[in-house]
């Protein structure tokens, strides 16, 4: 095979296994919502370290992605995946474009979860801080 069908197969294997790790990430967020609510910090440390190799998974296939499109002289963002798309064949074009306006949609779901959770850990933090009247720690999330 050549290099650049190896290159657009770990491509598409990459968005395919992100669309994945992005349902599961929605999963993790929403339990660290709920974790946060529900003051449950055992949860909370387990949801959290479970994200971290989530994220570092989908930062490392965003970058392949990125340096593939690239090595196939394509644009590393949408644009790129939209040229990429014409070159394959018809059915598998359709898939992986299935897949990937999924990750899209998921990413972007994922992100408004994150930054919910971003405001709650804040609005927790301004409310301890008034009923304690001391400053809490810096937490990761800030305004």
């Amino acid at each position: 095979m050549s290099d650049t069908r190896e290159h657009v197969k770990a491509l598409l294997l990459d968005i395919k296994h992100d669309t994945q790790r992005y349902d599961a990430l929605r999963l993790l967020l929403q339990q660290q919502r709920d974790a946060m609510i529900g003051c449950n910090t055992d949860t909370i440390q387990q949801v959290n370290a479970a994200l971290l190799p989530l994220y570092q998974q989908l930062a490392g296939s965003a970058q392949r992605r990125s340096d593939i499109l690239q090595t196939l002289r394509l644009a590393n963002d949408s644009q790129g995946m939209a040229q990429l798309l014409r070159y394959l064949p018809v059915s598998l074009a359709q898939q992986v474009e299935s897949w990937w306006r999924t990750l899209e949609n998921n990413a972007r779901a994922c992100q408004q979860l994150n930054e919910r959770n971003g405001i709650l850990l804040t609005m927790q933090q301004e409310t301890l801080e008034s009923l304690t009247g001391e400053p809490s720690r810096t937490f990761l999330y800030t305004r």
